[in-house]
């Protein structure tokens, strides 16, 4: 069962995705007649779900600005600590990965699997 509410594009035009071309819309453009209405249609009605409000202990949590920032952090640490392995691979070609890249790896997977986990949790609800 999806929680997502299907709001017809024409009941809540909030996102239009009528692109013009010299002032006519894109569906009736000779330079993309090949894009058919339906298909128009189709991504006015994907701009325009809405979601439920969420509620909970866990939707709490992901919605505050901590738990994105704390992510974000991860994230970069990742793209640092994946910079440092490369350029240590490519120092020491033929030789054993740092003993840190096990654990290194295991901490991140951990910590994007737990971010996941709880999304999906919340997204259940």
């Amino acid at each position: 069962a999806s929680h997502l509410a299907q709001v017809p594009y024409e009941a809540n035009p909030k996102v239009e995705l009528e692109a013009t071309v010299e002032n006519t819309p894109i569906y009736e453009s000779e330079a993309l007649h090949a894009v058919p209405q339906w298909m128009l249609e189709r991504m006015n009605w994907w701009a325009n779900l809405q979601e439920p409000p969420r509620t909970g202990r866990f939707a709490s949590i992901i919605q505050h600005r901590y738990f994105d920032m704390t992510i974000s952090v991860i994230i970069a640490c990742n793209a640092v600590y994946t910079a440092y392995q490369s350029n240590y691979e490519m120092d020491n070609l033929g030789s054993d990965a740092p003993a840190s890249d096990r654990p290194m790896e295991i901490v991140f997977l951990c910590c994007y699997s737990l971010e996941l986990a709880m999304k999906l949790i919340v997204h259940q609800q």
